[in-house]
This record gives C-alpha cells, structure tokens and sequence, in this order.
C-alpha cells in the first residue's frame, strides 16, 4: 500500500514507476506546501514540481502524455533555472531540436542556492529531476557559461526564443504590502537581499530581517544569518510569523 497525498500531486503516476521501476522518473514532492497554501485566497491550486497540475481541465494539460511536435523548427531557450529547464525537457519530449542556454555553470537557477538554506535541501529535487530528464534527451543541447546577449539570439537566427532567465529581489523596500519604495536612503553596501545571502555575501555583527511577504523565506535567511554568527532582529508586516 503506498499512500501519499502532497506526493500524489506532485506526481500523480507515483505508484506505478515504483511498480514499473522507474524511480528516476518520479518527480518527487518537495514539501513546499504551496499546492494547499493558497486555498484561503481561492486561488486555483498549484505544484512546484508538477506545472501541470490544475491545468487538466482548462488546457488539456497532461502530466505524462506530451503531444508531438508540431514543425521542424528549432528552439532557444535562454536560461537554466527551473523554468528553463521544464521548457527544455517538455518540447525535447516532443522531438523539438532545443538549445539550453544558461549563463552561470551551474544548472538549476535559483532553486540550486536556495536548496542550501537550512531545511530547505529537498528543493534540489526540483532541479535533480529535471537533470535527469535532460540527460536521456539527445535533441536538447545544454550551453553552460553562455551569456547570451540581443546579437547572439540574431545570429542563431532561429524561430522560436523562450526566455527563462528569471528576477531578482529589489534593494528599495518595494515588495508585498509596500508599493513604493521605503529605502532610498540607506547605501546599498547595507542592505542585503536573498540574492546577496544566496551567494554568499553576509552582513556581519547585528541584522535586520524585514519580513514583508510573510512566508518562508524570511525566517530561513534568519538561520542562515545565526549560522554565520550574525545577531538577528525579526520585523514582519503581519501579527505572527
């Protein structure tokens, strides 16, 4: 008997590629919570590791049956977080010709550094998965350390571009509840972002935390902080944490 729910989103073929052997296939859950987390907004549901889900019946979205391709033509896609690397395996399992272009050496975007935040190691899978797949498609070609700039995408001269190249956190105060930003005057050199700590850039001696979207990331960045001996101070918009 396997029971699973949270998994059962994430992948709903999960009993039978354990039947069928085919682990490498399961795209496990990551425990991220954000298929339930929505539910008091009304919002539709949603599965980081599952882009299908909640789309079955609007588009005709299928987790494991992927319609062939449609032409002969050849794709770029331009980055190789997460998104970009779900382009590239969903239209290399169509028999598209794709060219993965990422600019860093490593794959896997963002979600790559955030997996090393404390308690955070399961959203690797995110990107393992992924890898997985990529490697047993011979028509998708993975570009590392490509900057691909305006005259590079001219030059391949190719029909289709995907662009994938992700965002950035802003250094303002512009965030969830406050609209305009808060913090024009504080030096940059003071004000650290997830990007900065993600990279490895750390403030040293006393930290303010600002909290302003009342989730997980603000609190993972406080124990990421005390690790590295900083004394942390927790500011948040909202009545609980």
């Amino acid at each position: 008997l396997i029971g699973a729910a949270r998994p059962s989103i994430a992948d709903p073929f999960l009993p039978n590629k354990i039947n069928e052997g085919r682990e490498d296939e399961i795209r496990e859950c990551i425990g991220c919570n954000i298929c339930w987390a929505h539910d008091n907004r009304n919002a539709p549901i949603r599965c980081t590791q599952n882009p299908t889900m909640g789309e079955e019946w609007r588009r005709d979205w299928h987790p494991e049956k992927i319609g062939p391709k449609k032409s002969d033509d050849e794709i770029l896609i331009v980055g190789a977080g997460p998104a970009g690397m779900e382009a590239a395996v969903s239209l290399g399992k169509r028999g598209y010709h794709v060219y993965l272009a990422e600019a860093t050496r490593e794959l896997g975007g963002r979600v790559s550094k955030e997996s090393k935040l404390p308690t955070l190691s399961e959203w690797n899978r995110v990107y393992e998965y992924r890898f997985i797949q990529l490697e047993k498609l011979d028509n998708v070609e993975v570009y590392r350390e490509s900057k691909t700039t305006v005259d590079d995408i001219l030059e391949m001269g190719l029909p289709h571009v995907v662009f994938a190249t992700g965002a950035s956190w802003r250094k303002d105060g512009f965030g969830l509840l406050n609209t305009q930003p808060i913090l024009p005057q504080i030096s940059n050199n003071r004000i650290f972002t997830p990007d900065d700590i993600m990279n490895g850039h750390y403030p040293t001696g006393r930290a303010l935390i600002f909290d302003d979207d009342h989730y997980y990331m603000g609190s993972v960045i406080a124990e990421k902080l005390i690790e590295q001996g900083c004394q942390v101070d927790f500011v948040s918009t909202f009545s609980n944490v």
